[in-house]
């Protein structure tokens, strides 16, 4: 869903867990590249900056979400 809201993905490939190793590398594969998710290292990833470039503040609990993606654009 993320992915076909035009949210940018970033999915930490230390931060996941699959029954077998070969499986977490392949869907790990198939998020980088139909995806185009970035998956690098948790270490490796600025959470700040991150936030900086979505140009998104969350939506408190208590209101209604002005958009499907329950963000605002500033």
């Amino acid at each position: 869903d993320a992915y076909m809201r035009d949210f940018r993905l970033v999915i930490p490939k230390d931060c996941m867990a699959s029954n077998r190793p070969e499986d977490n590398e392949h869907a790990l594969e198939i998020m980088r590249t139909v995806l185009k998710a970035d998956t690098r290292p948790s270490d490796e990833i600025d959470l700040e900056a991150l936030k900086r470039e979505a140009g998104r503040r969350p939506v408190p609990h208590n209101e209604e979400p002005p958009t499907p993606q329950f963000a605002e654009k500033r």
